[in-house]
């Protein structure tokens, strides 16, 4: 066999060659030698660590399994069939505690013993004293000799319910649960022993006994031999008492020796080769050459470490004409491309934030559009939104330097064509110089080249978006696949968008269906919550209010007269005077609004509406007597609203009175009845505008306050 020297051709290999050069014999074998110590005593302090760790964890581990197993117990005994001491299947009670327990027992306050799955228990006597403590509620634990190789581990509850009286539920728990072999790494042994340092279940071969006042501490180190195999083992103490009632558990982790050091057993084996070939490698020595080696290694050990902290933008410059600079070489051009990767993902990052975190589909276009320009290149860019009608409603908005700078909104049909188009390419696709109608938007400012993305919601085209471009195609295939990505989180955006506003309008028109249920108990009131919170939500914007007052005066609004489902209709159509009973009657339809809605935690920001719009400024309303600030300001809005659609409609025990005398008895009740600036908003909406009723209209009969706030407004 001819020996090859192709290892030396390079200036590398040969520069490292050198570098050992100034490496001595006694400096190799010193070095060996200490390196060998070092790594012995590390690996034995390193596997003691771990086992002090492996010891922990298992002991937590158990301690969760038993809670677990008290959780099951917990379970049993709310449960009738177990209660009642019939036998059922594990799976009845829960889907994993056949795996946990192996048996389940019923002991009746008098001592009879039912079996309600599994194996018996070998006949568990509950001391006095362990009744006694199971009286408190918590869980037993003991452990016992079983005739098994593992000892049989049992735990105690009382039962959950009042039926289940004195009685006690009795598990065997399964010691295989509480270990489970799997989970533990070949080259390691775990045992857990009983207060008794008995074992009640090991992962494999341990000592049959372990000497007395081995566990004196918490927790500690030993070792132990068996077999001629030595091992180091260290152990935890698992205190049971405070939970379960019993002797505190020992868990115990071992390793073999020879598996401790076996990393260092081919290093003995080439250890005397190394040295004797040190003899012939260490020749002479060149500090020139250790520079022009260390050199290079520093400014990529600097480059890595900057990279490293995030500065992706790092380069490294070595010019020392070998593999060092093909390195450097090849070092920035990984580092370009993660940084172009990073900036990618931050852009992505941002772009999934902004859409995802807003419901509007305005706000999520103007998100989008802003972050685009971070990730990919266009002159102008257009998102057009598609509402699913026989003719689409398409509004498009406009973008250019990652910014919104143009919104136009058109109705027009998609061509067939373009539906095809789009269809035929869900991915995306270029143009160059067609017309499109879609596209009409960017070709009509001078773009000549798309990149086009069909974003779809639920199966259908919900919108589409498009960059331009003037001068030629600038988009390459990596271009068009981000376009994807971000297209598809518009889409979920978009779909949360229309699920919301779906809902919206849901709700707002269940409730409306109930106000007109509400109102059509008496013809008189027919339409009365509509009016009510038309006329409400008016005011509310005379005086400023947000788009959240506003609504919460249209929800609240429609359930105000709610509670009068619970009014008979006799007294709502009385043609008389209500005598002091039935006003107190129909006053409780406030009352009643009020409990109906409360389960409803949506509903809580609605319920004063329903409950105030009865009080008074003054604190003379009804039905909790609120004046001033305590009354909510949607109840004072509410409160005007609702007395002036009561004075100027026609009721059975009056008609309709005249729009001056209605203002004139709001004006009245200013700083008693009504807020004063609410009633200036009032004023100002109906300035000018044309009451209801006919001005010409016959009653002259004038209301008094008491009337206008009455419980049939």
């Amino acid at each position: 066999m001819r020996f090859g020297i192709h290892f030396v051709r390079s200036k590398l290999s040969r520069r490292i060659i050198a570098l050992f050069v100034i490496c001595a014999l006694l400096p190799i074998v010193l070095l060996s030698a200490i390196s060998f110590w070092s790594v012995d005593s590390q690996l034995r302090e390193q596997s003691r660590e771990k086992l002090r760790e492996v010891t922990h964890e298992e002991g937590l581990s158990i301690f969760e399994r038993l809670t677990l197993v008290e959780a099951d117990l917990k379970l049993a005994g709310l449960n009738p069939d177990v209660v009642a001491g019939r036998a059922i299947s594990p799976t009845d009670i829960s889907p994993g505690i056949g795996r946990r327990l192996k048996g389940l027992e019923l002991i009746s306050a008098s001592g009879a013993r039912t079996l309600i799955f599994g194996n018996a228990p070998e006949q568990l006597e509950i001391t006095p004293g362990e009744r006694e403590y199971l009286q408190t509620g918590k869980s037993l634990v003991v452990t016992g000799e079983c005739g098994d190789r593992e000892r049989c581990i049992y735990m105690a509850r009382r039962g959950e319910t009042e039926t289940a009286g004195n009685s006690v539920l009795v598990a065997k728990v399964s010691p295989s649960y509480l270990l489970e072999s799997q989970d533990v790494p070949e080259s390691e042994s775990i045992c857990v022993l009983d207060g008794d340092n008995a074992p009640i279940t090991c992962s494999s071969t341990m000592p049959p006994s372990f000497p007395p006042g081995l566990f004196r501490k918490v927790s500690g180190r030993f070792q132990w031999k068996q077999a001629g195999e030595r091992y180091e083992s260290a152990y935890w103490q698992l205190f049971l008492k405070p939970n379960f009632h019993a002797d505190h558990w020992t868990i115990v982790a071992s390793e073999s020796r020879a598996e401790i050091l076996a990393p260092l057993a081919h290093f003995k084996r080439i250890f005397v080769l190394v040295v004797l070939l040190a003899l012939w490698v260490v020749l002479l020595l060149s500090l020139m050459q250790i520079r022009r080696n260390l050199v290079p290694l520093g400014e990529l050990r600097q480059g890595t470490w900057r990279i490293s902290k995030g500065e992706f933008g790092s380069r490294v410059k070595i010019d020392s004409e070998d593999e060092f600079e093909d390195l450097a070489a090849s070092f920035n051009s990984m580092a370009g491309q993660i940084e172009r990767q990073f900036n990618s993902l931050k852009a992505k990052n941002a772009i999934d934030r902004a859409i995802l975190s807003s419901w509007n589909m305005e706000q999520i276009v103007d998100s989008l559009l802003a972050h685009l320009r971070s990730l990919l290149p266009y002159k102008l860019a257009c998102v057009s939104l598609i509402t699913p009608q026989h003719e689409e409603r398409v509004k498009s908005y406009l973008g250019s330097n990652g910014s919104t700078s143009a919104r136009e909104t058109r109705s027009s049909h998609f061509p067939e064509r373009d539906l095809s188009e789009l269809a035929a390419h869900p991915e995306g696709y270029i143009l160059s110089g067609e017309e499109r109608e879609f596209l009409l938007p960017l070709s009509s400012r001078g773009m000549r080249y798309f990149l086009v993305v069909p974003v779809m919601v639920r199966g259908e085209l919900a919108a589409i978006v498009a960059l331009g471009s003037e001068d030629g195609a600038i988009w390459s295939e990596r271009d068009l696949l981000e376009a994807r990505q971000i297209a598809d989180e518009a889409g979920v955006a978009l779909s949360n968008a229309r699920l919301l506003e779906d809902l919206q309008d849901l709700n707002l028109g269940i409730l409306t269906a109930l106000a007109r249920a509400i109102d059509a108990k008496s013809h008189w009131t027919a339409g009365h919550s509509e009016r009510v919170t038309e006329t409400a939500l008016k005011i509310a914007r005379e005086m400023g209010l947000g788009p959240k007052d506003l609504e919460i005066l249209r929800r609240g609004g429609l359930l105000h007269d709610i509670g009068k489902i619970g009014i008979p209709g006799a007294l709502l159509d009385k043609a008389g005077k209500l005598t002091a009973e039935e006003t107190a009657q129909v006053r409780e339809h406030v009352d009643i609004g009020r409990r109906i809605l409360e389960p409803i935690r949506g509903f809580a920001e609605y319920l004063p509406v329903v409950a105030q719009h009865h009080e008074w400024i003054d604190g003379s309303g009804y039905p909790d007597g609120l004046a001033g600030d305590q009354i909510t300001i949607h109840a004072r809005i509410f409160a005007v609203a609702d007395c002036y659609d009561a004075l100027i409609s026609e009721r059975p025990y009056r008609k309709g009175l005249r729009f001056a005398t209605v203002l004139e008895i709001l004006q009245n009740g200013v700083g008693k009845q009504f807020d004063p600036s609410v009633m200036e908003a009032f004023l100002r909406v109906v300035s000018g505008g044309q009451p209801r009723q006919d001005e010409t209209g016959k009653s002259e009969e004038r209301e008094s306050l008491e009337v206008a706030g009455g419980p049939r407004a």
